[in-house]
């Protein structure tokens, strides 16, 4: 496989970093969710056969609840944070834009099917075919969630948004992996893993996780009566600190100065949009994507010219 076992539980672990809300911080970890009344246990094997087993359903509520409790204070006080640093029609405007892009997905698929941009053998169009509508349907759900919007941002309930958002993303996910035959594991792999404890302590534990013919073995340490990867907790107090540092670095005037030249990117943006979706032939639709090369190459020099501190961007 492409992708580790361990590697792969670390990425559903962090990812929680960037799609968690406000909700209460002292909410109980234990509280019913999205999983239901699902348990997890004190013993290591145990609470990660019960976590892999549920995503493998589709419930991406129990990665919220999987967490530690001062962990889901820290990402929600830190989206809490982001709510209110970044610029509310920026960030309104560039989920808006998202949200058109899975709209002219599924309305353009034909012309996307048959261009002369695309792939041009069989095998590949028909994969394209089949995965060009949950592809959009994906963009939609995230661009049309709790999260898309900067007044969400600050009233997010994480348990709820990890109960449905995230289990719609991981459902059409795996969707998407079975129609692109994808060669890593899947969630629905997880259900067929099996686990074993190879050394435990109080608060220490080693798993042995096989998987699809893979071996893995995977650290964990107990936080707040919750099994957390060693990796993950040895990183996550700096890392909460260091991004809270740097959004309230963020200077108001800073922001207000920079606000033109991004929203003069959307608004190109917006225009290549304007001009795909209105093509209603073949020949139209394949000349609006030529035509929008050298505008979204101004896109992309502007954006690395801005990342770099304003240094010239060679091609």
């Amino acid at each position: 496989m492409k992708s580790s076992i361990k590697h792969f539980s670390l990425v559903l672990t962090a990812s929680a970093l960037f799609l968690s809300a406000c909700g209460n911080p002292t909410e109980d970890s234990d509280a019913p969710s999205a999983v239901g009344e699902v348990t997890i246990s004190d013993a290591p094997d145990e609470a990660m056969k019960t976590i892999l087993m549920e995503l493998a359903e589709g419930e991406g509520g129990i990665i919220w609840k999987a967490m530690p409790a001062s962990y889901q204070a820290d990402l929600n006080s830190v989206v809490q944070l982001v709510g209110t640093q970044i610029d509310a029609e920026i960030y309104d405007k560039s989920f808006q834009l998202i949200d058109r892009l899975g709209s002219i997905i599924n309305q353009q698929q034909a012309l996307i099917l048959n261009s002369s941009m695309g792939p041009t053998l069989e095998e590949e169009k028909m994969k394209l075919r089949q995965g060009l509508p949950k592809l959009a349907e994906i963009i939609r759900v995230f661009a049309t969630s709790d999260v898309a919007t900067n007044a969400g941002l600050q009233s997010f309930n994480g348990q709820v948004f990890f109960g449905t958002t995230v289990s719609k993303l991981a459902n059409l996910t795996t969707e998407l992996s079975k129609l692109q035959d994808a060669e890593g594991p899947s969630l629905e792999d997880l259900r067929d893993a099996s686990i074993a404890v190879t050394d435990v302590t109080a608060m220490e534990a080693t798993l042995s996780i096989t998987m699809a013919g893979e071996t893995e073995t995977v650290q964990l340490t107990k936080i707040e009566n919750r099994w957390v990867p060693v990796d993950i907790a040895a990183q996550w107090t700096a890392s909460i600190a260091e991004v809270k540092t740097s959004l309230e670095a963020l200077s108001p005037k800073a922001v207000a100065a920079a606000k033109a030249d991004v929203m003069n990117v959307l608004k190109v943006l917006d225009d290549v949009m304007n001009t795909v979706e209105a093509a209603e032939t073949q020949a139209d639709f394949d000349q609006s994507l030529k035509n929008a090369m050298m505008p979204l190459m101004g896109v992309y020099m502007a954006i690395m010219e801005t990342v770099s501190g304003g240094a010239p961007v060679a091609p």
